[in-house]
């Protein structure tokens, strides 16, 4: 059944590629929010739906580069446009040929082809980067942008709402490590609804009057937050918090007051919700949970300090080069007594240090160049933007950037994933939409008036 998917799937979009590659996108997306890495939710394996040889072959794989190549096509032959190339495109393309590269050095030091070339590994990451460059030329104007996200908001509500309904039915999910109902085990849908949450508070505070549509998605976000509450997931809070403080930081004072007002209303909210009914037994784990920050011996703290160790150490011995993708590290302190026995050594809980230790010194820098270039371009642009409802959803995705860069440091996401990496790149490309093409627009209908 897999195998008719596989094939099946990418030949009924084919006509949707080629004529309405916005439509496909949008089909991608919904895809992502509600299988993750497969038609299963939950599926935690290989997430792969063909093998050829020793390279499994990824679903998403075949609808993106299908897409990516029909965008191509449709702007090369059809309609003879030309390819947008946006400015950071360069560093981005550098890092793809570092990521493929490494893929090689680790087949040479001894890793088997499947490792070292496996979807998990770092194709999965690759795939998605593609999206930086190709969500701006199929969503290329405002509108278009507002369309996309209305969609998501759409899938992901939905998502939450059954997932919530789940819960309080008592058919929730389990924390592995914790034994504590959670809503969602799988970080990816509340990594996607922190997004969002956060472009909600954007557009609620600055925009204004606000319209029954704004209210319509903070009402929408209510069941996402209370999901995002209840994960369990340090790096999914560390990223909204993170998020959130850069966004205050860009607001002026009036707007800052109305930010603290929020605030306020939501914890209470949120508060009522975890308090009543099934809600109230997660009442304490979270407050353990949040505690835990402050505290390293409590927790998984242990086993995560002890594995951004245990990683360093090879990195010492590998700091230019890298061990490869497809090879690991040896797992001293972190192994006995913190949870980790059973931890393949192959990816550390740090995204810095893990691309430092697949791809050595020159992809962590290659890497940390697409954030500062995204950070500089945002930055430069940002105050130029005058209508208020385009500059709330800009400064609502730059908050995400930092977003991401803080929870970088306690997690995995962009490896061994497909979710999170689609939706956040998404979002990415979106920006560069409304600070660039949007730009160039509005130049192109000055010089024709």
């Amino acid at each position: 059944m897999d195998t008719i998917i596989f094939f099946a799937l990418p030949l009924i979009l084919l006509p949707v590629f080629i004529t309405k590659s916005e439509w496909g996108l949008a089909v991608i997306a919904g895809i992502a929010i509600f299988f993750g890495e497969g038609w299963h939710p939950g599926l935690h394996e290989a997430w792969t739906f063909y093998n050829i040889d020793f390279i499994n072959i990824h679903i998403m794989e075949v609808l993106i580069y299908s897409l990516l190549i029909t965008v191509l096509i449709n702007r090369k032959i059809l309609s003879r446009n030309k390819i947008w190339i946006p400015p950071y495109s360069g560093i981005v393309f550098i890092f793809l040929l570092l990521m493929i590269l490494a893929a090689f050095h680790g087949f040479l030091r001894g890793a088997s082809p499947r490792a070292a070339f496996g979807y998990g590994e770092w194709r999965a990451l690759f795939l998605t980067l593609l999206l930086l460059i190709l969500v701006p030329n199929i969503i290329d104007s405002t509108e278009k942008v507002k369309r996309l996200l209305n969609w998501i908001i759409i899938l992901a509500t939905l998502r939450a709402c059954i997932g919530v309904g789940n819960y309080w039915l008592g058919q929730g999910q389990i924390h592995a490590t914790l034994q504590t109902p959670i809503i969602f085990w799988d970080s990816g849908e509340n990594m996607l609804f922190a997004a969002l949450i956060v472009i909600s508070i954007a557009e609620f505070l600055m925009v204004r009057p606000i319209k029954a549509a704004t209210k319509l998605r903070g009402v929408a976000c209510l069941p996402m937050a209370y999901s995002v509450i209840i994960s369990m997931r340090r790096n999914v809070w560390l990223f909204m918090g993170v998020a959130i403080f850069a966004m205050f930081m860009c607001l002026n004072l009036k707007q800052k007051m109305r930010f603290i007002f929020v605030t306020i209303v939501m914890i209470f909210t949120i508060s009522i919700g975890l308090l009543s009914g099934v809600g109230g037994k997660s009442v304490q784990p979270v407050i353990k949970r949040i505690g835990s920050f402050t505290n390293t011996r409590i927790d998984t703290n242990p086993f995560h300090l002890y594995d951004i160790y245990d990683a360093f150490l090879t990195i010492k011995q590998h700091p230019w080069m890298g061990v490869g993708f497809g090879n690991g590290f040896i797992r001293m302190k972190s192994k006995h007594g913190v949870g980790a026995e059973n931890i393949i050594p192959n990816i550390v809980h740090n995204i810095y240090l893990h691309i430092w230790l697949k791809m050595g010194i020159f992809g962590l820098l290659t890497f940390l160049l697409i954030w500062i270039a995204f950070i500089a371009y945002g930055l430069s642009r940002i105050s130029r933007i005058t209508d208020l409802r385009h500059r709330a959803l800009v400064i609502g995705i730059f908050s995400i950037i930092f977003g991401m860069l803080g929870s970088f440091i306690w997690g995995t996401y962009l490896f061994a994933n497909t979710r999170t990496p689609l939706i956040m790149f998404i979002f990415l490309g979106l920006f560069a939409t409304l600070l660039y093409r949007r730009e160039s627009t509005d130049a192109l209908n000055s010089r024709e008036a």
